[in-house]
């Protein structure tokens, strides 16, 4: 929520569109809602996805820190808004999400990618 006059068709990058009706998503709010009696923010999402990248890494096999590690180089799957690739140094490509302060609240204004 947005509040602040000044705030008013403030345009920003997000990395998760709140009003999103992905499957994963939904669960997630509406888990959050159930359980805090809030929608799901964008750090639920991060660390419910990085679990995510940690449990396929460790299904490709192998034991310890850096058998992990490379395990989690060029890792895709399914994020909870869309694809989510980790590069050769761990860095997520995933869509991101441009939106725009109106009326209050923050909308999605157009998708790309990071």
């Amino acid at each position: 929520l947005v509040s602040a006059p000044a705030a008013e068709a403030l345009r920003s990058a997000i990395l998760f569109d709140p009003d999103s009706t992905a499957p994963g998503w939904k669960a997630l709010d509406e888990k959050a809602r159930l359980d805090r009696d809030q929608p799901a923010s964008p750090a639920m999402a991060l660390g419910a996805e990085s679990l995510r990248a940690l449990v396929l890494a460790r299904q490709r096999g192998g034991r310890g820190r850096e058998k992990l590690r490379e395990n989690l180089k060029n890792l895709s799957f399914e994020g909870l808004q869309g694809p989510v690739r980790l590069d050769e140094f761990g860095d997520a490509r995933r869509p991101v999400y441009e939106c725009i302060a109106k009326d209050g609240r923050l909308s999605v204004a157009g998708e790309g990618q990071q």
